[in-house]
């Protein structure tokens, strides 16, 4: 008896690393486009780290030494708050306040935006190193 092998098929590996990438850019782009009446967020990325802003007038928060610089920032209602990442590892800013915001996370040496459209006070955290904590006062 003659045995005739069926030649299989095979899915060329660098078709799954496409797919792969893909999806987690898919991923990527939906969680970054999360919007509530609470902040809006968008992101950029910059190549250079700054100190951090005054509590009161400054705009931006610098996140170094897994700490949030400053840790409570006042702003005006529709302020942009941008958020700096000046550490060497990932981090998120997300609202104490569950679905309010979240930023997503922000890349070492890249920042996001969150613009703040009505007055109140915004609580929270970093999603992958749960000590860390800030505030926004919005007026």
């Amino acid at each position: 008896m003659t045995h005739h092998a069926r030649p299989r098929s095979r899915t060329p590996l660098s078709f799954l690393v496409v797919l792969v990438c893909a999806v987690g850019l898919a991923a990527a782009c939906s969680s970054d486009s999360k919007s509530t009446t609470a902040a809006s967020s968008t992101s950029s990325s910059t190549s250079s780290s700054s100190s951090s802003a005054p509590a009161t007038g400054g705009t931006d928060v610098t996140i170094k030494d897994f700490k949030f610089a400053p840790d409570t920032l006042k702003v005006k209602a529709g302020a942009t708050v941008t958020f700096k990442n000046a550490d060497g590892q990932q981090h998120t800013v997300t609202a104490d306040d569950s679905g309010a915001f979240d930023a997503g996370a922000i890349d070492p040496s890249g920042s996001k935006d969150l613009t703040f459209g009505k007055a109140g006070t915004f609580t929270y955290h970093c999603s992958f190193h749960p000590f860390m904590h800030g505030t926004i006062e919005v007026s």
